[in-house]
């Protein structure tokens, strides 16, 4: 069968310039023969999580033919629909597992195709097994990289970036991009009063997953930083020569929102984790090396 191939040109973040991306075929560009609507398998190994219908695209084909954020081709998936609890999700298996301890930069752009609503429920969830179920609604995962809640996704002429860092627990094997709440918990609105189609509906080009860090204790100047109370309740005191920013993940490696700094200072870092529920936490500690990071236990 014919294949398209181009060559795309990606722009990735700073964190991962010098990472190989994990994610096969991560711009659509290959593909077998023009697509039609729902026809994400075109894209292998690009397919669908469920019994919806992610769409694929290609510029250069008679249909289907909007035009990527780079090169010619991206997909499209349903965030909110006008039937209840109905999305639509794509899988892709990464080209190597993820490994325990490491700190993966994940990046997808997205853009909303011009019907009524716009979400702010869009993110990429990372599991161990293949996904194939036979639902056409909501999978009831937690995605590792979510953006953030009250940035609605609302541009229908610009891509939008959705971005963010999580610990693997290891043997993530496949990347899953889509809305993963329900009616009640996605937030919405109206973008385009014209449009009578009541979904939410957005292009999804450019993913990436890098390695952006060093693991657990791999970098040879782990002994450098030093942590307490461990465990602690109320606040953790880090100190590390060099370290120039410090980040919270919870046991699943979701970097955790909101914490506050008591004090900063070139090195050292109070955060205050009074507001934390009690468990395992992994503590990144950012320096010009790479990251350290470090396990604590939080107890109230």
């Amino acid at each position: 069968m014919k294949k398209i191939y181009t060559i795309a040109i990606f722009a990735f973040s700073a964190l991962a310039v010098n990472s190989q991306n994990l994610v096969p075929n991560p711009g659509f560009e290959i593909q077998d023969t023009c697509p039609a609507v729902s026809e994400i398998w075109k894209a292998q190994p690009w397919v669908s999580a469920t019994l919806g219908t992610p769409d694929l695209f290609n510029s250069t084909c008679s249909t289907q033919n909007s035009p990527g954020r780079t090169g010619v081709g991206s997909s499209g998936v349903f965030a909110y629909s006008s039937f209840p609890d109905t999305r639509e999700y794509m899988i892709a298996p990464l080209t190597s597992p993820l490994v325990a301890g490491t700190n993966y930069y994940v990046s997808f752009w997205v853009k909303r195709t011009n019907f009524r609503y716009a979400t702010d429920q869009l993110g990429a969830y990372f599991s161990t097994s293949n996904i194939n179920q036979n639902i056409t609604g909501v999978l009831n995962y937690t995605p590792q990289v979510q953006n953030p809640a009250g940035n609605f996704l609302s541009s229908s002429t610009n891509w939008m970036n959705i971005a963010g860092s999580f610990i693997a627990t290891g043997g993530e094997s496949y990347i899953v991009i889509g809305n993963f709440s329900n009616d009640v918990n996605s937030d919405t609105l109206v973008a385009n009063s014209s449009s009578t189609s009541k979904v939410a509906y957005y292009r999804v080009d450019d993913i990436s997953v890098t390695a952006s860090a060093v693991g657990v204790e791999e970098n040879g100047v782990a002994s450098q930083v030093s942590i307490y109370p461990s465990p602690a309740s109320d606040f953790i005191n880090v100190k590390s020569p060099g370290a120039e920013s410090v980040s919270l993940f919870d046991a699943m490696g979701r970097e955790v929102k909101n914490i506050q700094f008591e004090n900063q200072q070139p090195g050292e870092f109070v955060l205050n984790v009074s507001e934390c529920q009690e468990g395992v936490y992994f503590l990144g500690v950012y320096s010009s090396n790479g990251m350290i990071t470090k396990k604590i236990v939080i107890t109230k």
